[in-house]
């Protein structure tokens, strides 16, 4: 070979191996010159433990697309960042460090590198990486942390030994658990504060969530649970996940309401929910106790109505693992929100413990239920959990129409009480209400009083409002309140008819150009 064209390949293997050379350098987030190398963890590595259904085939990316999947691992150091491959760029993930107030991470479409936490003090930290966002929204591929230099993962924590499945529809899936206003968008969405994910945590139990919004049970049925139950990914039905490796002690099943809006069709909910436990719960987990649970108080046709038939009809066939458990569902058709997520777990958890013979839990401080004719939060003091909800009060629903508004004013000095008080506002035209809804018994008289000021010489209502199961007013107290400048007291009271499921606290203004605002409420019964 002539010594020139030695020569030229010599230099074009120097000029690669250079450019491979940078190319490494960048992606180690390196340049020439620059500080240590950050330090790359691949998603394979021992000390990085990988909750829920996963497909591992490809170990450097393994892929999850299940609500409450999640990844967890001790690391070194004072930052954590992780690379992700989002297949629709509509996940967001829920990032826990140290056990701390949980920060969100929404994902873009394809590769990308994200930090997770940064500016923490040398030392070991934990960070917990949960995916917030059902099924339909896509899967993700994680493809490994990086650390500081010189750092690495320190070994993880033992497993819970209690291990719970979940089944359902969108109750269970968390769909627009932080959207007052039902929302069904991917932001609003958040399993990590859903139920099964609050009362796994009470439990202290390893949990996977099998929740899809639209999920039926009826044989026939559009979406029912049977068809997707054991898909390691939502959409791939054909990877199926190996129940060995996620032997549950409890099985969750919550379904059967997308089945209910065309009427009482019992006959065919009960026929799916047994076909759901004997013919596949129980080929996979023949040892599990079994909790059928669901919500009252929204329909006639609910399928609350008839959970314990189904129990007895399980005892009788010589299936005495199982059980049912209800909680309330008062506020309409409306998605729970995160503050009556909790409430639910701080039924179902009491629940399991007592199945299980466990001790019971420590309730959530989240929750929003009070208990019968008991207002929560009756000052609007308590924030809700979840994006832009500061000037929303936690346990209050919100309606408005167009040129209207509902907003938590924090002002101290001129709250009736506490700090905050919420102001309802008509412009032009429209209506504005807050409300919140609570059990009730028949032929109580209830009380609500508060104090109010606004517009002075308008009008705003201060209501008692009963519900049938159907969710049909079927009485109300008037509560008229005139508005001055100052703070005054207000009261209307009403007595609970016969049929009666619910109790509602109203605050209500349609008067145009008007504001109204309310504090320091109180609600008694005799």
């Amino acid at each position: 070979m002539p010594a020139g064209r030695s020569c030229e390949m010599t230099r074009m293997r120097n000029r690669l191996w250079r450019r491979s050379l940078m190319l490494l350098m960048a992606a180690h987030g390196a340049v020439a010159a620059a500080g240590p190398v950050p330090v790359q963890i691949p998603a394979d590595d021992p000390g990085i433990r990988y909750i829920g259904r996963v497909d591992d085939r490809d170990a450097l990316a393994p892929a999850f697309g299940w609500p409450s999947s999640a990844i967890v691992a001790n690391f070194q150091g004072t930052s954590i960042q992780a690379r992700f491959d989002d297949e629709k760029g509509k996940n967001l993930l829920q990032i826990i460090v140290d056990g701390g107030t949980p920060t969100v991470l929404a994902l873009d479409k394809g590769v990308a590198q994200y930090t997770l936490a940064s500016g923490l003090a040398e030392g070991t930290h934990r960070v917990e990486v949960v995916k917030r966002t059902e099924g339909y929204f896509g899967a993700i591929r994680f493809l490994g942390f990086q650390l500081d230099a010189g750092h690495r993962l320190a070994a993880p924590a033992p497993r819970q030994r209690l291990k719970i499945e979940f089944y359902g529809d969108s109750n269970v899936a968390g769909y627009s658990s932080e959207s007052i206003g039902d929302v069904g968008q991917p932001r609003f969405e958040n399993n990590y504060f859903a139920y099964p994910g609050i009362a796994a945590r009470m439990l202290d139990a390893e949990y996977q969530c099998m929740g899809w919004s639209g999920a039926t049970i009826a044989p026939g049925s559009s979406l029912p649970v049977q068809s997707f139950w054991n898909r390691v990914l939502p959409q791939d039905s054909n990877l199926l996940w190996d129940f060995s490796r996620f032997d549950a002690d409890v099985v969750v099943i919550n379904v059967g309401s997308n089945d209910s809006y065309d009427g009482d069709n019992r006959d065919a909910v009960m026929a799916g929910w047994q076909d759901l436990i004997t013919n596949h719960i129980r080929v996979v987990h023949p040892r599990a106790h079994v909790v059928l649970a669901d919500s009252y108080g929204w329909s006639f046709d609910e399928p609350a109505n008839y959970l314990d038939d189904m129990v007895q009809r399980l005892h009788a066939q010589g299936d005495l693992n199982v059980s049912s458990v209800r909680w309330p569902w008062l506020w309409g058709q409306a998605h729970a929100v995160v503050e009556e997520q909790a409430g639910f777990a701080n039924v179902l958890a009491p629940h399991i413990a007592q199945q299980l013979g466990l001790p019971a839990p420590t309730p959530s401080p989240l929750s929003s239920f009070a208990g019968p004719g008991r207002l929560f939060n009756p000052s609007f003091e308590v924030v809700p959990v979840g994006q832009g909800r500061a000037q929303q009060a936690a346990g209050w629903r919100e309606g408005v129409t167009p040129g209207a508004s509902v907003s938590v004013v924090t002002d101290a000095a001129s709250a009736a009480a506490g700090a905050r008080y919420v102001q309802l506002q008509v412009r032009g035209s429209g209506a504005a209400k807050v409300w919140q809804a609570m059990d009730v018994q028949p032929g109580r008289t209830y009380t609500l009083k508060g104090q109010a000021r606004g517009t002075a010489g308008r009008k705003a209502q201060m209501q008692i409002v009963f519900k049938d199961q159907g969710q049909n007013v079927i009485a109300r107290s008037l509560g008229v309140v005139t508005l001055g400048d100052r703070w005054a007291p207000a009261v209307t009271s009403a007595t609970a008819p016969p049929g009666a499921w619910s109790v509602n606290v109203q605050l209500r203004l349609a008067n145009k150009h008007t504001s109204a605002m309310f504090d320091a409420l109180t609600l008694s019964s005799h």
